[in-house]
């Protein structure tokens, strides 16, 4: 704010004031800048919040894919009586059910082509539901009945070549090795999906000691 001083028509000088107010283009301009960085901050806000997101269900699927690994290296090798290189890799028909319940699973292969959506224990009991002994927990305690409904697994048992443990033997072919791969993935509400996470483990065939 700046004073300037002007002869009266008396003969003798007055002062006067400019006003320091902002005229509407400077108040425009400011609210836009504003307004711009009002909505820069809420877009940072909003893509930090689905980065955290993410990281979280991503935390959260690799460590139901490395407890499904763990249930499947859990389980003995292959079926008794049967040889090592059996194929295909397949349940057998009495250990099939609806929903599957791979508590019936008693060897590696009969995991291979295992998928369920929504996500489930061995009991066939949606994840969060059961008490991990076949029955329900304690209402108090169970997560809410649709959290892991768009939430889907899917497991793979193959061979893998012997002089080359990354790669997957195709077809007929077999070795002492297998290799078991849990994919978890999230279909979103406009129907596309997002692959969380992929754990893949190398196992091998050990022969009974007589």
């Amino acid at each position: 704010m700046s004073c300037t001083t002007e002869r009266s028509s008396s003969g003798g000088w007055r002062s006067g004031r400019r006003s320091g107010g902002f005229t509407l283009v400077e108040a425009m301009v400011a609210i836009t800048l504003i307004a711009l960085a009002g909505s820069a901050l809420l877009l940072a806000t909003q893509t930090s919040m689905d980065s955290s997101e993410y990281a979280f269900e991503q935390n959260l699927a690799r460590g139901i894919a490395n407890q499904m690994i763990d249930e499947v290296l859990g389980r003995r090798y292959g079926a008794a009586g049967v040889s090592p290189y059996q194929y295909p890799l397949i349940p057998g028909s009495h250990e099939i059910s609806s929903p599957q319940r791979r508590i019936l699973f008693d060897d590696t292969d009969d995991f291979n082509r295992y998928s369920s959506r929504p996500l489930r224990d061995p009991w066939a009991i949606e994840l969060g539901q059961g008490d991990g002994a076949g029955g329900s927990r304690h209402p108090n305690f169970q997560l809410r009945d649709n959290y892991f409904d768009d939430w889907a697994v899917a497991v793979r048992v193959c061979y893998v070549d012997a002089k080359d443990l990354s790669k997957n033997l195709t077809g007929s072919k077999t070795s002492g090795y297998r290799a078991v791969e849990v994919t978890v993935k999230r279909y979103d509400e406009n129907g596309s999906t997002r692959q969380l996470v992929t754990v893949r483990r190398v196992y091998g065939y050990v022969p009974t000691i007589n």
